[in-house]
């Protein structure tokens, strides 16, 4: 069984770089029920058939002539896949960041189905679990269909027995040239003899007008010139991971209360931390912005598929001093105009262009593109399941989300909910975020006053804020900013 990778999921394989391995996961902690390694093993190995790319790996044709190709891998076996570690120190939680942030440093072999499982005891009555797979395999909404495929919704679910498996056998380097330019030229026969609907010529030019708007905004948006500050810079392979986690019902009692969405706070708490960031490092904020991706779904209800179905927003985030109320309603009316600009529409276009372009024109701008300082960091949210999830009896307390860092962006937060917890995944650059506590240290602080200031009885978020008084509280050299007397 063998087929090629869409054009988007192919453009995270050519992206991939010796400095960028596009590596996306998850650090999650169980309840230890006596879970093995071998047990896991026979566990994961009954839940294959649910996901075929599991046993599958890649293929290249020759010359590029195609899009990857995804084959059976015939000397499969999940041992390969699947192990056992022991964490040094005291095996605590900070040990197993440190465990998440080298496995993702490492790229996955291309020479094998493209994900691991690692599993580690800690020290009180809980195991950890790292997932690594790689991005060309799923987005964040396909990530967690995945988690709904490994993990149970009940204690007391049955693994069941293995299906039975047989690889088909791996074509040539000549079958795989061949099958590309047939895909090719029956994909230019189907487009020469599509029959364009006729419409009237007013919906015509209306249509391409707001075809070309899209397309525009999506480039003007993508490269406006901002007063953006440096965060980072170029990056290394080596990973920092730190971890952050807040009450989901709070999150939601303070959104309904300032009229905003969950994402909006996330990227609130976001834009403060990095704010708290750079003032640590003195860098001067005032009036500056980051430039952040956020990854909009297009997945829909009909379509079960896996794979990355997304669209891309660019938004300037605020991370000078200002109120956090007054911020976080400035992040929210940003993120309405984006949706409704057609960025993302645009975003959309040149994907599907990307669809009638040679292979290797799309590698090629894929891996320059991937390399220029357009975005300072990634922030993605998805929405994971609202119930408990169980492995082989243990239920899982805390699941944090893995994102990777695509080209030159050193900073990425990855946002996911999980049984009424919002969870944050903070991934840095080793050497370029070295103070990556201090970014999760101004979530934590953000939290505070953002929940302080719109919950406060005499808040009002419909009035029109005022930037709030900042403070510095010494800490030796350095100073961390906090909200005081903060009124209406």
């Amino acid at each position: 069984m063998s087929d090629h990778l869409s054009v988007q999921d192919a453009t995270f394989v050519y992206a991939e770089s010796d400095s960028a391995p596009l590596n996306v996961g998850m650090l999650a902690f169980f309840e230890d029920r006596g879970i093995t390694e071998e047990a896991l093993c026979r566990h994961v190995s009954c839940r294959l058939h649910r996901f075929v790319r599991l046993r599958q790996k890649l293929a290249f044709v020759p010359l590029d002539q195609g899009h990857p190709v995804w084959i059976d891998d015939e000397q499969f076996d999940v041992r390969m896949h699947v192990r056992s570690v022991a964490l040094l120190g005291d095996r605590g939680e900070a040990e197993a960041g440190r465990l998440l942030a080298r496995v993702m440093s490492v790229p996955l072999p291309r020479s094998r189905p493209l994900w691991e499982i690692w599993l580690f005891p800690m020290n009180d009555d809980r195991v950890g679990l790292i997932v690594k797979l790689h991005h060309c395999l799923l987005d964040g909404v396909s990530a967690v269909k995945f988690v709904n495929m490994l993990f149970d919704a009940a204690p007391d679910v049955a693994s069941g027995e293995p299906r039975a498996w047989s690889p088909a056998a791996a074509p040539g380097r000549g079958a795989l040239l061949r099958n590309a330019l047939r895909a090719r030229w029956e994909k230019l026969r189907e487009v020469a003899s599509h029959r364009p609907h006729v419409e009237p010529a007013e919906a015509l030019v209306q249509r391409a007008s707001e075809r070309i708007r899209n397309v525009l905004e999506f480039g003007k948006v993508t490269l406006r010139a901002s007063t953006r500050v440096p965060i980072g810079g170029p990056i290394g392979p080596e990973r920092r991971f730190e971890t952050f986690s807040i009450p989901l019902h709070d999150v939601r009692v303070l959104k309904n209360r300032a009229g905003c969405k969950v994402n909006d706070v996330a990227l609130s708490l976001v834009a403060e931390a990095a704010h708290h960031q750079l003032e640590r490092r003195g860098i001067h904020t005032l009036g500056a912005t980051v430039k952040a991706a956020v990854p909009v779904s297009r997945h829909t209800q009909t379509n079960g598929e896996l794979g990355n179905q997304v669209s891309l927003l660019t938004l300037d985030l605020p991370v000078g001093g200002m109120d956090p109320a007054r911020r976080l309603r400035r992040i929210a009316q940003d993120m309405n105009e984006l949706k409704r600009s057609g960025q993302a529409e645009g975003a959309d276009f040149w994907l599907g262009l990307a669809e009638h372009v040679s292979p290797v024109v799309v590698s090629t701008v894929t891996r320059a593109v991937s390399k220029q300082r357009l975005i300072d960091l990634g922030v993605t949210n998805v929405a994971g399941p609202p119930i408990p999830l169980y492995l082989l009896g243990g239920r899982m307390l805390e699941v944090y989300p893995y994102t990777p860092l695509i080209g030159a962006t050193s900073l990425g937060v990855a946002v996911s909910s999980y049984n009424g917890t919002l969870y944050f995944g903070i991934s840095g650059d080793w050497n370029e975020q070295a103070d990556l506590s201090v970014f999760k240290e101004g979530l934590a602080l953000a939290w505070d006053a953002l929940s302080r200031r719109l919950t406060a009885p005499e808040a009002d978020s419909s009035v029109e804020l005022q930037p709030r008084t900042m403070y510095p509280v010494s800490h030796g050299s350095s100073h961390v900013h906090h909200a005081q007397g903060i009124s209406p």
